[in-house]
């Protein structure tokens, strides 16, 4: 792939300024598993961020409904009849409903972390090197561009 492609690539999904990326460090008990131990634990992982994310979901959603209906009943009143402690609650749920959002998305992402590097754990012990996921990576990138997936 020529540099050019790539300036292009970063530019079009507006990564221009992208995070330090951190590769997984395979872990090495999983050299002495069977490949159903593998398997096991990384259905447990996969199982594990689902849940995340469903309960993220829901959660989310949930406070988002919430602010909602709080936002509504404090737009809804008279600018006379709004009162300091309504600002001061609102801010309140606001803070705190950013904080939650924050821990959830922070547990989707270390189970997804849990997923990729049991994954990186299987592909090295199978003898499979970083330039070659790489590669492929690069390909199933190139071949979701050119099927309208980005």
């Amino acid at each position: 792939m020529m540099e050019r492609d790539k300036q292009f690539k970063i530019v079009k999904l507006g990564l221009g300024e992208q995070l330090k990326m951190v590769k997984p460090i395979p872990c090495i008990y999983v050299k002495e598993k069977t490949i159903r131990d593998w398997f096991a634990k990384l259905d447990s992982e996969v199982n594990e961020f689902k849940e995340a994310v469903l309960q993220g979901y829901r959660s989310l959603n949930r406070r988002a409904d919430a602010g909602m209906i709080q936002g509504i009943s404090i737009m809804d009143k008279p600018i006379d009849k709004i009162t300091m402690t309504d600002f001061v609650l609102a801010a309140h749920d606001y803070d705190g409903q950013r904080a939650h959002e924050q821990a959830q998305k922070w547990r989707i992402a270390e189970e997804r972390a849990d997923v990729v590097t049991v994954l990186t754990s299987m592909m090295r012990a199978l003898g499979i090197d970083d330039k070659t996921v790489q590669e492929t990576q690069e390909c199933v990138n190139q071949s979701n561009h050119r099927k309208g997936r980005w």
